[in-house]
């Protein structure tokens, strides 16, 4: 887990800003329908991304597909819209990746660093912040990320 620091990368602090902007306008946390690309702002938008939570049974664990990748992501990674997290190839990083997105729909956030791995070479780090949204105001539905990368 890495501090969430907007002074050493202000897309971090638009970001948190927006969304608590959203949660307390909405009372409670934001649905995602409150989203709209064109106030997340041009710095914002290729590294966005949005998630639903699929809860496929009561006592089930949640799993998370990809709704909307941003331009940033889909030139950096294998992940396309569609794609379910628990489908992912990457070895060791899915557990720590499982973990993050299962904290954020708990209600849970932090930041997550990692790097996209070629051929067991690490090449390029990145970090990812995830929020949720919730449509219904009980539960999380949706998580938004930014995915920054360190190129």
């Amino acid at each position: 887990m890495a501090h969430i620091s907007a002074d050493r990368e202000p897309r971090w602090g638009q970001l948190l800003r927006h969304w608590q902007m959203l949660a307390n306008e909405a009372d409670r946390i934001p649905p995602r329908s409150a989203i709209d690309p064109a106030n997340l702002g041009k710095t914002l938008l290729p590294n966005i991304f949005l998630v639903d939570v699929v809860r496929e049974g009561e006592k089930a664990e949640p799993r998370f597909r990809f709704r909307l990748l941003g331009q940033e992501i889909v030139e950096h990674e294998s992940t396309r819209v569609g794609d379910y997290l628990d489908q992912f190839r990457a070895g060791y990083q899915v557990a720590e990746m499982q973990r993050h997105y299962r904290d954020c729909a708990d209600g849970r956030i932090w930041l997550r660093t990692a790097s996209l791995a070629w051929n067991d070479k690490e090449f390029l780090e990145y970090q990812v912040l995830l929020l949720p949204l919730s449509e219904d105001g009980r539960g999380i539905t949706h998580l938004i990320g930014l995915a920054l990368y360190q190129v």
